[in-house]
């Protein structure tokens, strides 16, 4: 389950080029997806480990792109109504039981 993150605030940028990982931390035996590329909110392409919020439904196809859900900070907070959806650029995986770090923050 992932850390509590503050809300949304006015002073959330609503996209960000530079925005990239800068914030793991520990899971165990959660179901994630290891992406080779993707983006959020107009960022550049990033990899890394994330963990899923419903791997029964995602990968799936979100407003015309390949898109997952995964719990993961923006700014160190909570986007208004979901959690980031990652559009997947590139490869992925997604591991099942996974125990190791994963990106809780992109900024």
């Amino acid at each position: 389950m992932p850390a509590t993150y503050p809300n949304w605030t006015d002073a959330t940028p609503r996209s960000d080029s530079g925005a990239k990982p800068s914030r793991h931390r520990a899971v165990k035996n959660a179901d994630v997806i290891e992406v080779e590329s993707a983006t959020h909110r107009g960022s550049e392409p990033f990899a890394g480990f994330f963990e899923l919020v419903s791997p029964a439904k995602d990968p799936r196809i979100f407003q015309g792109k390949l898109s997952v859900e995964v719990y993961c900070a923006w700014h160190g907070v909570k986007p208004f109504t979901c959690y980031p959806h990652l559009h997947i650029l590139g490869k992925y995986k997604v591991h099942h039981g996974y125990t190791g770090k994963v990106i809780d923050n992109l900024s």
